[in-house]
């Protein structure tokens, strides 16, 4: 029962939660960025009860940073970082006076245009596990949503302003968050004519 109080209150530690602010989401959007611009990133996270949220991030960045991306490379660095968005379910240390001790928790990784999870092979045995591979989810709730222009248009204005908050947080001002919203829906229109309905 302690642990399950345990447990419980560390997901509603609403002062944690809110020192923690945005930064846990921006260091992973940064790594994603930086990865996808074909720089290597590792961040570690800790987290303690009663301190300011930390976030410590190694950057091993080649001396001679690209400005304008390869488009040969283009394969190899949305692959890296979708392995990386995939990965977020490695362990996170957490440093907490809920648990009397330092606590090792397990995230999920991050769904990036496919999702992955194991479960029991009911075809032979359920007991192997096998891996299932899904679509991901859409940024809007179903794909009829991106037939609808009104929709579309207030979709495209949030996607503007979340990628001016994300550019602005990294003190990127050369990014165009207009033009880049408008890539951003147009890939997932294309995405959403190839989903399965659900």
């Amino acid at each position: 029962m302690k642990n399950l109080q345990s447990f419980w209150s560390s997901c509603t530690s609403e002062d944690v939660i809110d020192k923690a602010g945005a930064t846990p989401l921006l260091a992973i959007l940064d790594t994603a960025i930086d990865t996808w611009r074909g720089e290597t990133v590792q961040p570690e996270f800790t987290v303690q009860t009663g301190s300011e949220y930390e976030i410590e991030k190694h950057k091993k960045k080649s001396k001679k940073e690209q400005k304008k991306w390869d488009p040969k490379t283009k394969i190899a660095r949305l692959t890296n970082a979708l392995t990386f968005l995939h990965s977020r379910g490695s362990s996170v240390s957490i440093l907490s006076t809920l648990f009397d001790r330092p606590t090792t928790i397990y995230a999920i990784g991050i769904d990036a245009l496919f999702s992955s999870y194991p479960e029991g092979d009911v075809g032979k045995n359920p007991k192997i596990d096998v891996l299932w591979l899904s679509q991901a989810g859409l940024g809007l709730p179903a794909k009829d949503y991106y037939k609808d222009k009104k929709i579309v248009g207030d979709y495209q204005k949030v996607v503007e302003a979340v990628l001016e908050e994300i550019y602005s947080a990294r003190k990127e001002k050369d990014m165009d968050a207009k033009s880049l919203a408008k890539d951003v829906v147009r890939f997932e229109k294309e995405v959403a004519k190839i989903s399965l309905d659900v």
